[in-house]
């Protein structure tokens, strides 16, 4: 891992100085887990691993952590010039990626593992308005402007016997890249109806309906301050803040709750990544479970420069992985875990973490 500072974003090179020179001379310590880790990633991961930081630094005294929630992208970059130990990312490594990490990781490359899934709800502002059920196909509809009032025939025809007021929808999206915005494609995909307008990927297109936000955020204060708004929007941002809608998962309408995204993701799909990592990818739009949600990834070297910094970065890869860890950030983040199948391969494969030259695990 190379120790140098970060060219492109100022606001860290006071941040990577310390750490790097920590990091770099962590050999002077021993055998003991010691030193400090820097991170930078995903702002989605920014309260879950909080969480870990606080479980892990108590296991292990002599130990911190510095995690810069610059965006996917960024922790992506700076773990492949070299400049973060770890990334926080909220999809998983592409080929490409791997290959590009080989620059700073070494011949062996990166790999990431997934460490939580955060369940996405639709929350609205509508005053005495619960428990309104909405499928892909309405939800897609009134994010392209082809519905625009509460009270149209279509919702009413989803939803007998509930009182919808004759007031306006207002969408409200981040114009910021996201695996929240990817995982809402993805729900729209599983309906043929909703899969025919134009395609939500990481991004919401430019011609989506009602108002922006830079970032997401700024989406719940603007829910919050608007009249109608209607919103995906992280379980944890939602809180007991907002109501939210049940959509519809196959044939069933499911409300979001931890024992339904629970059960989604026991369904989830394990497999291989690329360099060796874990994919676990939900069925979204399926049931059994509330499978609208996306999985948040870490990202590490598969060799470090030096035994004790391998050792302290696989320290935290094993705590994250591990069921005191995972009790931290659903407990206290309000994320859900990974299946027991997906944390399993995950913990044998941040076991290979280690120094360049150096055999051991």
């Amino acid at each position: 891992m190379r120790c140098k500072p970060r060219r492109h974003a100022l606001v860290l090179l006071a941040l990577l100085s310390t750490v790097g020179l920590t990091s770099c001379s962590a050999a002077q310590y021993g055998s003991g887990v010691t030193g400090s880790l820097t991170a930078i990633g995903s702002v989605s991961q920014l309260s879950p691993i909080s969480a870990w930081q606080q479980g892990w630094s108590k296991d292990n005294p002599q130990t911190s952590l510095r995690f810069s929630p610059d965006g996917d992208a960024s922790g992506r970059d700076a773990l492949f010039r070299g400049m973060a130990h770890f990334a926080s990312l909220d999809s998983q490594l592409t080929a490409g990626d791997w290959e590009l990490s080989k620059a700073s990781c070494g011949p062996e490359g990166a790999f990431a593992v997934p460490t939580s899934v955060t369940a996405v709800g639709v929350a609205y502002n509508v005053s005495g308005l619960r428990n309104v059920r909405l499928d892909q196909s309405l939800l897609a509809a009134i994010f392209q402007g082809r519905i625009t009032r509460w009270d149209d025939r279509r919702i009413k025809e989803l939803n007998p016997g509930t009182d919808l007021p004759a007031k306006d929808i207002v969408p409200i999206w981040a114009k910021a890249e996201s695996g929240l915005t990817q995982a809402v494609g993805e729900y729209f995909k599983s309906d043929p109806e909703a899969a025919a307008y134009p395609p939500v990927t990481r991004r919401w297109p430019d011609t989506t309906a009602g108002q922006s936000v830079e970032r997401y955020s700024d989406v719940a204060t603007k829910v919050d301050n608007t009249a109608g708004a209607i919103a995906f929007m992280d379980r944890a941002s939602i809180g007991t803040r907002f109501s939210t809608a049940t959509l519809k998962f196959g044939d069933e309408f499911i409300k979001v709750t931890d024992d339904a995204l629970a059960v989604a993701v026991d369904h989830g799909i394990v497999s291989e990544a690329p360099g060796g990592g874990v994919q676990l990818a939900l069925q979204a739009g399926r049931a059994p479970g509330y499978s609208l949600g996306f999985v948040g990834y870490q990202a590490f070297c598969h060799d470090y420069k030096n035994p004790a910094l391998a050792r302290l970065v696989r320290s935290w890869a094993e705590y994250v992985t591990g069921e005191g860890g995972q009790a931290n950030s659903t407990y206290f983040a309000q994320v859900g875990s990974p299946s027991v199948a997906a944390l399993e391969r995950s913990r044998a494969a941040v076991g290979t973490i280690k120094a360049e030259h150096d055999d051991h695990r």
